[in-house]
Order: C-alpha cells, then structure tokens, then sequence
C-alpha cells in the first residue's frame, strides 16, 4: 500500500510539473498612447530572450486592445514586440509574469516638443589619433503623445575629417542597438532615421580624427540643447573661440578630467574649440551627460546611465534588462538544496536514537535507525525539475519519517521493558556482565546443534564450568557454595534460551528440535531454581 501511494504521489507531481511547464499563459493589453484607444489590428510578437532573441510566437490585438500567448518550455524571461505604424515598441516580461501592459503611439513626420537634453563630446588623443564619441540625449514631450519619424529624422554635424566608426541608439525603456547614420548632401553632415517616440531617446556615435597635437572642433549645433559638453583629458588644453559661452565645471567622479560647459545653448551659437596634448580618460559620456545634469539639480542618474569600461564609452546597461543572476537562478537553488540535506542529515546523524529495542519481526535486540519513504535521488532531482513538486515530495518524505529495525528494516520494534518482549530477552538486556564474567567464552558462539536433553544439560554445565575457570584464570576468589554455583547456572540457562529464540526466530532449527530443547532447557531450569531455593 505504501509503494502504491508512493508511485501515486510521484505521478501527480510529474503531471503538475508537465501541466504548470506547458500550459503557462501571457496576456496583455495594448493601448494607443496618442488616442487613449485599444491599438485593435496592432500586431503583437512574443521574442524567447532565454533562448537568445528567437520568436516564440506573433498574434493581433483584439477589438478590447487584449491579446495573449501560450508560453512553453517552462519559465524564463519574454520580450513583447507590438507594431504601430511601422514603429516598434517594446515591454520586458520577466520570468513569473503573467500580464503585460504596452502603449503605442500615432506616427507623424513632424511633432513639437522635441528638445536635446544633453549634447555630449568626448575626446582622448594619442601622438597621431582622436577618439571622439558623441552622445545625444533627445526628449519627446509632443502632446497629444505622437512618435516622430521621417527620411531626415534626426541630423547633426560631425568635425572636419571624421570617419564614423560606429552608432548606437536607445529608444524609452528599450536596449541599445546598432544605427545607421546617413550621409547627407552636405558635407561631414548625418542624419539618423530612427524613430523619436515619447520619452527619451539616446544616440551615441564614435568617430576617429587624425591628429598631429592640435585640431580646431566646431560642433555646428542643429538643435537646442540645455547642456553642451565637451569632456577630455587634463593633459589636453582646451581654449573656446567665445570664453564667456563656456564655464569649467568640477568633475564630479573625480577621474582626472575637464569638464567645459555652455548651457542652453541655441541653434547657431558660435561654440568652436581648439584642442592641444594627448591624453587619455576613463569616464564614459553617459555618466558625463549625468553630472552635467546635476549641476542644474537634476535627478541623480539611475543604474541605466553607467557608461561600459571601453575606450568609445558606452549607452550603459539596457533599461529593464533581465536579472543579470537569471542565468545563475537554478546552480544557486541546487547549491541551496545540496545545503539543506547536508544539514539535515547531519543532524539526524548527531541526534542520536532511542534506547535498544527488541524487534517482533526478526528477534534481534538494538538501537533503532530513522528512515524516511521514497528516494533522496528523486527529491533532488524533483528540487531540479521545479520548485514546486520538489517542496511537496520533500514534505512528503517528512511525514513518513519513523524508527525501524537496523537489521530487517521492519517498524515492529518495542522498547525492552514492553510486556510483549519475551522474559529471557528482558532479563538478558537488563544484566550488566562483571569484568569477571567477560573473561569467559561466549555461551552463545557455539549454535544448538543437538536436541538432546542430556547434551543440552550437558552443555549448559559446562558453560558454567568455563565461567569458574575464568574466575580462577583472573586470580578472583573461587566461587565454591551451591548457591554461587546455582547463580551461574542460571546465567548459562538464560544465555541458552535467548540463543534457542533468536535460532527460531532465524529458522536455524526445526518445530521439533525446538520443542525439544525447550523442554530440556525448562526441566534443568526447574532442578535449578529447586537447588537455589
């Protein structure tokens, strides 16, 4: 009955397992930003970031704005991709979500309340080369809410000789991803097609110069900016065509760089800048459009706005990336688990278990072992699988948790002082041997082998003999009174009928012999007990 249960117990866990693996579902809600309208029709694609970016699957918004996913393959982190107007938008779900929520917005060429927050360059120079980066941070404050996108979407001038080596840009609550720049009519001038929607958006661009120890920048801004800022190394001097626009400001990282700043600058704005030394800095543009931000008592930069330790800087960790310890969630539980049965078991090692106890199945006289049903293989391995089968099957095994026999593993054993334990055996456990007696042979190493009476008496005497030997051996004094003798006897008599059960219980001796040695054994116990009396 308690392997069926056993099996039983195992069966629902695995169905639950399977059922809670395959059958999660995703739903959400997609709204038009710029009507407060379902987005009905939208498209709505589900991306498997577990495995990579690989489409778990694609659906279309319903008449409501809802939409939902079956999601297979157990838990794991989603990206939601939903399309308006040829714009994408994007929403994390992380692992155990069930709901999400993503709002899109109407796409127009032209929208007002575009502003640059920041306009960030960045210089470090050796003997021959300048590395520049350039970070834009452009906010979308356009009400009704709208996404501006066009052929010219984004334009801007890079200096005199540049060659672009790499562009990166970062829509609201989204990751960076490469960008193209295109060249337009004018010269060293770009624009960048890519979507302004509501929020802010990040564009960074890296650029190389040659250089021969001095170069003249001029920035040619297309956008007003709040901030307009130029970076580098102590150890390159900066001189501005027009002092007054510009005013150093402290580092606030303490990196060992310059910081120049022109504030609310305006499209026009004569902002051109020699440059002289080499040197090398270490602070990113990110963190720099940051502190500049916080000269005007701005919010202190969030996590999202720390720049990579490469020398082009970086747009900094993605907004509402997964749990960087994702990858790390099932070695930690494991190692939690392995843990959790190391401790266990050394506390039921260090516990200790009841006095000894005489089994009914076996006969044997011992101390007890704590078992527990199931396997500790399969616990583990459904701690592994799931969380959840693995608490039930752990409680499980904790409920069946009891002492049995050490020697047959059997659960019918009863303390020795429990009247269902025969006398003899009682009588033995409760007998301490004086240090005398253990010099003798042990009388139980020599099996009954002969039922006969007169051998039995035989044998019983001689053990009794072998005692008062060893008593002489050991220099104690001789035990030479009947009743002295009576005593050892006795002893040898009930070493003999514990011996004669335990054969029994064994099935060492037939019905029969056992009949028969009784029998002896009992009429020399009486003659005994006559003697001593």
């Amino acid at each position: 009955m308690t392997k069926l249960a056993h099996s039983l117990l195992l069966s629902a866990i695995f169905s639950l397992t399977i059922a809670t693996s395959a059958a999660e579902t995703l739903t959400g809600t997609v709204t038009n930003g710029t009507t407060n309208k379902p987005a009905a029709g939208d498209e709505v694609i589900l991306i498997n970031l577990a495995s990579g970016m690989d489409i778990a699957g694609s659906t279309k918004v319903d008449a409501s704005g809802k939409f939902s996913f079956s999601i297979t393959g157990g838990p794991g982190p989603h990206l939601i991709r939903a399309i308006h107007q040829g714009v994408t938008y994007h929403q994390m779900a992380p692992p155990g979500t069930n709901s999400v929520d993503l709002n899109v917005y109407d796409v127009a060429q032209k929208v007002a309340g575009l502003s640059v927050t920041a306009d960030v360059f960045r210089f470090q120079a050796d003997n021959s080369t300048m590395q520049g980066v350039r970070l834009f941070v452009v906010n979308n404050t356009s009400s009704p809410a709208k996404t501006q996108l066009n052929d010219h979407n984004f334009e801007f001038f890079l200096p005199v000789g540049s060659k672009l080596e790499q562009v990166q840009a970062r829509a609201p609550n989204g990751q960076p991803i490469a960008a193209e720049a295109v060249p337009q009519s004018e010269k060293n001038k770009y624009a960048l097609n890519f979507p302004l929607r509501p929020g802010e958006t990040q564009f960074q661009l890296e650029f190389t110069l040659p250089y021969t120890g001095e170069i003249k920048i001029d920035p040619k801004l297309q956008y007003p900016a709040e901030h307009f800022v130029v970076v580098l190394p102590k150890s390159i001097q900066f001189k501005a065509a027009n002092p007054p626009s510009f005013q150093s400001e402290p580092d606030p990282t303490q990196s060992g760089s310059t910081v120049e700043v022109a504030k609310e600058t305006k499209v026009g704005q004569l902002l051109a800048f020699t440059l002289k030394g080499t040197g090398v800095i270490t602070e990113s543009p990110a963190e720099t459009a940051s502190n500049a931000s916080q000269q005007q008592d701005q919010p202190a930069p969030g996590p999202s706005q720390a720049g990579d330790s490469r020398p082009g800087g970086g747009l900094g960790p993605p907004i509402e990336a997964p749990d960087a310890l994702q990858q790390y969630r099932w070695p930690i539980l494991f190692g939690f688990a392995v843990l959790l049965a190391v401790g266990g078991w050394m506390v039921t090692r260090r516990q200790g278990g009841p006095d000894p106890q005489y089994c009914l199945s076996c006969g044997a006289v011992g101390k007890p072992q704590f078992r527990k049903s199931g396997s500790t293989w399969t616990e583990v391995f459904l701690w592994l699988l799931a969380i959840l089968p693995g608490a039930i099957y752990s409680v499980w095994r904790l409920t069946t948790k009891r002492w049995v026999c050490a020697k047959c593993g059997q659960t019918g054993i009863i303390p020795l002082d429990s009247p269902n334990v025969p006398s003899h055996v009682a009588l033995s456990a409760r007998t301490v041997p004086s240090p005398r007696a253990t010099l003798a042979p042990d009388p139980l190493s020599a099996p009954v082998t002969t039922p006969g009476p007169s051998k039995i008496v035989g044998k019983v005497s001689a053990n009794a003999s072998a005692r008062g030997a060893a008593e002489e051996a050991s220099g104690a004094p001789s035990v030479s009174t009947p009743a002295a003798k009576s005593s050892l006897l006795l002893e040898a008599l009930k070493e003999e009928l514990f011996q004669l059960e335990v054969e029994k219980k064994q099935g060492k001796i037939t019905p029969e012999e056992y009949e028969k040695a009784k029998a002896a054994l009992d009429q020399t116990l009486d003659r005994a007990l006559r003697r001593q009396s």
